[in-house]
């Protein structure tokens, strides 16, 4: 008899760095008879954002039909975690990245916007860089300039759209080798709030590509983005310690949004309202 599977309800849970947003949020499945995860390293789980990521264990059984279940361990509940610093990047491994003469296709895009020189501004001054077969990467580094970690993406350089390919830096370089790293996620181009200019007001979108190219056609504003729907609210103290004023720009609701996607719109009207000291939609 095959035994049940469910997401693994222990407390306390562990949980996992997700592979799409890159928060530890996610909950691995478990056998119902010992608790051994279904494949951790296939990060069979599901995130705790709704409309994130999501691999069940039926599609992962589909995917691997030579797949055994290996000898049952009796795995006991995951110890509480210690209240662990966070872990980021050293400022000489971006640096590094920086100086790299390899172009990736987001580069190429903004060269074909404003030219080589404000191109190259703009990845200055949003920690832009470069990883394998033109991928870019969005370097997310904290107000107290604390590498937190860098989103890799790979754009179209004729379309100029967005792919399906995406990971984070701490995950190629630390998870996948099995070296632990306590990732938090904070704004992007948030080490930009040290601007002098204490009026200058803040302006919040999702899209890294979108706070990138804000920050040329309307320049009166500190442009940051989440990088996801779910990343404003947790990082709100950190804006109101900016002692900005704060203007939200949601993307627009989908057409034919899934039941349990949010509308951005009314999701980040409501965080601002109740976490957000000065703030506009």
């Amino acid at each position: 008899m095959n035994p049940e599977i469910f997401l693994d309800n222990r407390k306390p849970k562990k949980k996992f760095v997700c592979p799409d947003c890159g928060n530890k949020t996610l909950v691995l499945y478990v056998y119902g008879d010992s608790f051994d995860y279904v494949s951790e390293s296939a990060n069979v789980g599901k995130c705790d954002y709704l409309t994130c990521y999501h691999y069940p264990p039926k599609e992962f059984f589909a995917n691997n039909k030579n797949y055994e279940r290996p000898k049952i361990s009796q795995q006991t509940a995951p110890k509480p975690a210690a209240n662990k610093e966070l872990d980021c990047f050293n400022v000489e491994y971006l640096e590094q990245n920086l100086k790299s003469n390899e172009s990736n296709n987001f580069i190429k895009i903004l060269i074909d916007f404003y030219g080589i020189s404000t191109a190259y501004d703009l990845k200055q001054k949003y920690k832009i860089g470069t990883w394998k077969n033109g991928t870019v990467i969005f370097w997310y580094v904290d107000v107290d300039l604390d590498v937190r970690s860098g989103k890799i993406l790979q754009y179209d350089s004729k379309t100029r759209k967005k792919q399906n390919y995406f990971s984070w830096m701490h995950s190629i370089e630390f998870v996948k080798k099995g070296i632990e790293f306590n990732f938090d996620m904070c704004l992007f181009g948030e080490h930009l709030l040290n601007d002098v200019d204490l009026n200058k007001p803040v302006a919040i979108v999702e899209s890294e590509k979108t706070a990138i190219i804000a920050s040329v056609e309307y320049p009166e504003f500190i442009w940051l983005a989440t990088g996801t729907i779910y990343n404003l609210q947790k990082n709100c103290k950190t804006l109101n310690e900016s002692k900005r004023k704060i203007f939200l720009f949601p993307d627009l609701p989908k057409l034919n949004p899934k039941p349990e996607e949010k509308n951005p719109v009314e999701y980040w009207s409501n965080i601002g309202a109740n976490n957000l000291e000065n703030f506009e939609v």
